[in-house]
This record gives C-alpha cells, sequence and structure tokens, in this order.
C-alpha cells in the first residue's frame, strides 16, 4: 500500500487534488465490478458451453422454438446478432432464462438468419 501511495504522489495532480492513478484504478475496478454484476444477473451460458445448440452462427439455449423474434424481444430477454462467412446475418434471442430454467413456453430461444 505504501508503494502506491508513492507512486500515486509522483502524478500530476488534477481538479481537487485527487492524482489520476487512483481515478483510474477505481474506475477499472468499477468496469470490472460492471462486468461481475451482469453476469450474475444474466447468468448465461458461453458459446463454448457444450450445452448450446447451433442456428446458424447463433449459439442458443434450446433448439429454435418457432416464436417470432418480436414475440422473443417481449419481456425479459437477451438478443445479438452475428454474421456468417457466406454473408447471412443471424439475429438470436433467449427469452428469459432458458439456460439456467430449462426449455419451455415461458423460457426459449428463437434464431432468424437473413442474406
Amino acid at each position: 500500500m505504501n508503494l502506491i501511495k508513492a507512486k500515486a504522489q509522483t502524478v500530476p495532480q488534477e481538479g481537487a487534488g485527487r492524482p489520476r492513478v487512483a481515478r483510474r484504478r477505481f474506475l477499472g475496478g468499477v468496469g470490472a465490478g460492471g462486468l461481475a454484476t451482469a453476469a450474475t444477473v444474466f447468468g448465461f451460458a458461453s458459446p463454448a458451453s457444450a450445452h448450446t445448440i447451433p442456428y446458424g452462427c447463433c449459439h442458443l439455449c434450446c433448439p429454435n422454438s418457432g416464436h417470432t423474434l418480436a414475440a422473443c424481444e417481449s419481456g425479459f430477454h437477451y438478443v445479438w446478432q452475428c454474421s456468417e462467412s457466406g454473408g447471412r446475418t443471424c439475429h438470436c434471442c433467449e427469452h428469459k432464462s432458458p439456460c439456467t430454467y430449462g426449455c419451455s413456453s415461458i423460457h426459449y430461444s428463437v434464431g432468424v438468419c437473413t442474406s
């Protein structure tokens, strides 16, 4: 801790007398905490998970349900899009938390790919 204080004293001061290094470290800590919070709140499986089902370039938690993309995007949902090497774009959606709670009429996945 003494090393941090000694190093921070050598950095030019700005604003209310706080060193830039301390502010950067604080903001970096908030950023890491924000990512951890988002991971806790959403709790989706990563694309590398063995439990995902490929649909185009989407890695869905459940087989494509047949619901519309608009229906999936209502209520609590997570959406993303990706592009395949052939030029197709896929819009992907997880409704509620199917990776956590299993696939049902409430928890489902939707993938729509267009050229």
